[in-house]
């Protein structure tokens, strides 16, 4: 049958068994449970209630319980530990990466003012040679040609 148990029943069943651990661990082993401080719960005995009995009665599985407790608080501890690690080692490459781009960036820059400085060049050299083409061509444009004497002579 199960039960639904309230908040204050959780934190009290908290507390108890914080007390057996903390009394299993500090007490020797020909020591009862008996010192332990007693549990009730609102409603009458429960499956929890004949659970916790039998638990305190089990000193030994208790402590088993907790040292597999701690055994995976220090798993974790070392998986947090190792995740770290990883993050600060991705945290650098991503550095160096914005740092690489920020290089790429700039010499993608100077490679475009270059391009910009050499077209002008080319268009200057360009417009050079074509004014100098004109100098040469334009007395030539100008001057009235055999054809056009021989029209307005007539």
């Amino acid at each position: 049958m199960n039960k639904v148990i309230s908040v204050t029943e959780k934190r009290r069943l908290s507390e108890f068994a914080h007390a057996l651990v903390t009394r299993a661990r500090s007490q020797p082993q020909s020591e009862t449970s008996s010192e332990l401080p007693p549990l009730t719960f609102t409603s009458g005995v429960s499956t929890m209630d004949s659970l916790l009995l039998h638990l305190t009665e089990q000193r030994s599985y208790l402590l088993k319980f907790s040292a597999q407790i701690s055994a995976q608080i220090i798993t974790l501890s070392s998986t947090i530990d190792r995740l770290s690690t990883e993050v600060a080692k991705v945290a650098g490459e991503v550095d160096g990466l914005r740092r690489e781009r920020e290089t790429l960036r700039q010499a993608l820059e100077d490679a475009k003012q270059e391009m910009n400085d050499v077209a002008e060049a080319v268009v200057a050299g360009v417009t050079q040679q074509l004014e100098q083409q004109m100098e040469v061509f334009g007395p030539l444009a100008r001057a009235p040609s055999s054809t056009e004497t021989e029209a307005s002579g007539l």
